[in-house]
């Protein structure tokens, strides 16, 4: 996890960590990984915004659940987090370019200390 929060391992919250225990899930040893400290949460997943480069993550890991006819609500989930991430519209492209560089100040100033706070208060995930 490139959070790293107060030590843990993973966080099982941030993009990496659900893109992974996705992948996981998919490759049937999600429950082997003992750093994962939760189930995937759907709600999580199905709120991303992902950038293009990761998109094919999880357009792969969804096509391999649809042809394994595994978890719908994974695969809803999934399906919801790409087609918000494809379809975003310029005010939520605006939005998530400040995000992204108050992240970057961020990390560089604080070492995501200010993410944690908010993070903890429910303000963003």
């Amino acid at each position: 996890c490139w959070r790293n929060r107060f030590g843990e391992y993973n966080c099982s919250r941030c993009e990496k960590c659900l893109r992974t225990m996705v992948h996981l899930y998919v490759w049937g040893v999600l429950k082997d990984f003992k750093t994962f400290k939760n189930d995937i949460d759907l709600k999580l997943v199905s709120r991303l915004r992902l950038s293009k480069s990761y998109i094919r993550y999880f357009t792969t890991a969804l096509d391999k659940l649809v042809k394994k006819n595994d978890n719908t609500v994974l695969v809803k989930a999934i399906r919801s987090c790409i087609d918000k991430s494809v379809n975003v519209d310029l005010k939520t492209k605006i939005l998530l370019g400040i995000r992204k560089f108050i992240n970057e100040l961020d990390v560089k100033y604080t070492k995501g200390r200010l993410f944690y706070l908010l993070n903890r208060r429910g303000l963003i995930n």
